[in-house]
């Protein structure tokens, strides 16, 4: 099994880039169609050197008219990211942290988030008071402490409610990393029952 390494939203979506033609493409170019600064290409382009190394794909090619990559290697690149999730967006982060918190089967602390999505310590704690605003809409708490680490508490059924919604959010993100805390073995079952729910409340 191939080493994945989860590239920054920029990276990921430069990579992206390179991976859907055959190229060169200049810095320039690279400038234009990411929206980025010349120094964040390069930023950018060093993290896409290490994503092809890590993933035994070879080099980026580089030659004076700009960057390619070969078609083999656009090929199995983009078979890597289409199996990469980016948690860039903070609503699919705050459904994450909620879902992963019914499911926790041990203790869970701020690191266990961090790794998780590999995001930034400042916008898992940014996440986290959004996430507590959205439980006490449904009178529900997001609790922590040093022995029991993150938990929600509150009325079982609510906490259904609340993780019936949230779920069909990340199941609609078609990735198995934004629902990596299931049990894969009662992932297909799981996802029958859901759908049935669904159209029944619908």
């Amino acid at each position: 099994m191939k080493t994945i390494i989860n590239l920054p939203k920029h990276s990921h979506e430069l990579l992206r880039i390179l991976s859907s033609d055959t190229g060169p493409f200049s810095i320039g170019t690279l400038m234009s169609l990411s929206k980025t600064s010349r120094r964040m290409v390069y930023y950018n382009l060093d993290n896409i050197k290490a994503f092809l190394y890590a993933n035994n794909l070879g080099e980026l090619n580089s030659v004076n008219e700009g960057y390619s990559l070969t078609a083999e290697q656009r090929k199995k690149t983009n078979i890597l990211l289409d199996d990469q999730y980016v948690f860039d967006s903070k609503e699919v982060r705050v459904g994450y942290i909620i879902c992963y918190l019914m499911w926790a089967r041990k203790i869970v602390r701020l690191a266990d988030f961090i790794n998780e999505m590999e995001v930034s310590r400042n916008a898992i704690l940014s996440d986290l008071q959004e996430v507590k605003y959205e439980l006490r809409t449904y009178q529900l708490e997001l609790d922590n402490n040093k022995k029991d680490g993150f938990f929600i508490t509150g009325d079982n059924f609510r906490k259904r409610t609340v993780y019936l919604y949230y779920i069909r959010k990340l199941l609609q993100t078609g990735c198995n990393k934004s629902i990596d805390f299931i049990d894969p073995n009662q992932m297909k079952a799981y996802s029958k029952k859901i759908k049935i729910i669904f159209e029944e409340l619908k």
